[in-house]
């Protein structure tokens, strides 16, 4: 009787301490320190950003100081880090308008976004900007030229956008008011009532003269 009640009383015990050695185990294996991150602190920071863990929530024991930080990391370093990871998690703005809106300027542009001095003239341009009107704040010195583009670049790019914009030549051909009007030209009614006189007299001598030389 005695052996049967310690056996059943052994069964939980065991069960427990197999539990306890399976959880153990698995925790171990699956257990990071900061080693293993000693030589990429951004697979660190996404690691404990990507499992929201905190000073209260830190299974692998990172944050040794409990600071909310893990393996020493710097608290501006992370937060650039975070900033960075949610701005490129957004979805894609509209096309850039330079209009301004509650969180800042939609679609925000700096100098490194343009290619060439070209673009960033035709950015500039396109929207109206100047000194006093720079959403982008691509005219870091106030000379009213974006992006350090020279003052050569800036005036040569300025002619050609004006001449581009005045009309050329060509388009005032085939105007409303029609081509000038020949020398020999009269709008003068007497003018054209002698005109119609003369060929009238013209036809009368023609028909005299047939019928003179059916006659003859």
């Amino acid at each position: 009787m005695k052996n049967k009640l310690s056996t059943l009383l052994a069964v939980p015990f065991l069960a427990l301490g197999f539990a306890s050695g399976v959880s153990a185990d698995e925790h171990i294996e699956d257990t990071r320190n900061c080693g293993d991150f000693a030589d990429d602190p951004q697979a660190l920071m996404t690691f404990w950003y990507e499992n929201d863990f905190s000073a209260e929530n830190d299974p692998h024991d990172l944050d040794g100081d409990e600071d909310g930080y893990p393996c020493e990391i710097q608290q501006s370093d992370y937060n650039a880090f975070v900033a960075d990871l949610e701005a490129d998690s957004e979805e894609p703005a509209t096309p850039a308008t330079g209009e301004n809106t509650e969180d800042g300027v939609a679609n925000d542009r700096d100098c490194d976004y343009f290619a060439t001095h070209e673009e960033a003239l035709t950015f500039w341009f396109t929207n109206g900007y100047s000194a006093d009107n720079d959403p982008h704040r691509l005219d870091g010195d106030g000379d009213g030229i974006p992006c350090e583009v020279t003052q050569a670049e800036f005036d040569a790019f300025v002619a050609d956008w004006n001449s581009d914009d005045s009309p050329s030549s060509d388009d005032n051909t085939g105007s409303d008011e029609g081509e000038p009007l020949p020398d020999t030209a009269t709008n003068n009614p007497l003018m054209i009532l002698i005109g119609a006189g003369l060929a009238g007299a013209g036809v009368l001598l023609l028909n005299f003269r047939k019928k003179k030389e059916i006659n003859a």
